[in-house]
């Protein structure tokens, strides 16, 4: 499964609050089942009608859980690398607020890239920020919802997150791709 997230320049802004920074933006996103063992399980594609706001953050292990609000993300990814699994290197938290009287629902992904990768990219939207002509699309895998035939401890089920608001945590590689159709425009600032 992949989920994927689109955005221009025109519609992110830069938040600075206490000793933190990140990146914000309105987005829309794609949610896809990308294999044959995929059709198997819950369909994600109903996550693509709902409206999506994407942050994009320094990863920094030992403060995820301050970072992102949510209790348990230093000592789920310190419990993985004693397990043995990859946790070095970027990670993601999709959070789901539904429909209230005041708001419509809303997904909230949250990326946390190492600090190379951060670096880069703040470098290149400092120096393009505000431009309509550049769509900034990240995608990364997505595991799905844990399922009576596909049990995965680390993933919520789709009842949980949906309904009693459990976060999906995961640590993953994602991918930034910056659309160079501006590149055709001449506009080479």
């Amino acid at each position: 499964m992949f989920a994927g997230f689109n955005f221009t320049l025109a519609d992110a802004s830069y938040n600075i609050q206490g000793d933190e920074h990140n990146w914000r933006a309105r987005c829309s996103a794609k949610f896809v089942n990308t294999s044959a063992n995929d059709l198997l399980r819950t369909d994600i594609t109903f996550l693509n009608s709902i409206p999506t706001e994407m942050t994009i953050k320094l990863r920094t292990d030992g403060s995820l859980n301050r970072s992102m609000l949510v209790d348990g993300l230093d000592e789920q990814v310190a419990q993985w690398r004693t397990a043995g699994f990859p946790c070095d290197s970027d990670a993601y938290l999709l959070q789901y607020w539904p429909k209230s009287k005041d708001a419509p629902a809303l997904l909230g992904m949250t990326t946390m890239l190492t600090e190379a990768k951060f670096l880069r990219f703040h470098d290149f939207m400092v120096r393009h920020i505000g431009r309509d002509d550049l769509t900034v699309r990240i995608g990364c895998r997505f595991h799905g919802f844990r399922e009576p035939h596909y049990e995965a401890a680390m993933l919520p089920t789709k009842e949980a997150f949906l309904l009693n608001g459990q976060h999906y945590f995961m640590p993953d590689e994602t991918t930034i791709i910056i659309d160079p159709s501006w590149l055709a425009t001449g506009l080479h600032a």
